[in-house]
């Protein structure tokens, strides 16, 4: 979606954030409400917790735990590896 992309005053300028001069809010909300139910808001951990409360033979809290922590290890790895490219690129330089 291009709208997301593109420059928006109301970042700079708080005060604009309520006016939405360039329509940019009003036009994210119009796409993204099309495809997602209006009112409902939920995060990974509470769709695992209702799943896992409506099936509980296929789904447990151990099931939870191991999920979210891959979830969390597999957003530290990347980081890392930029950290230990950029180290070997100023070692390389020297």
């Amino acid at each position: 979606m291009e709208e997301a992309g593109k420059i928006n005053l109301a970042d700079f300028f708080p005060i604009l954030e309520k006016i939405d001069l360039q329509r940019i809010k009003y036009r994210v909300n119009n796409h993204f409400g099309k495809t997602r139910s209006h009112g409902e808001k939920n995060d990974v951990l509470e769709v695992l917790l209702n799943f896992g409360a409506e099936n509980p033979k296929e789904i447990n809290q151990n099931h939870i735990k191991s999920m979210l922590l891959d979830l969390f290890a597999g957003g530290t790895n990347s980081p890392i590896t930029i950290l230990e490219w950029a180290m070997a690129e100023i070692l390389r330089q020297l």
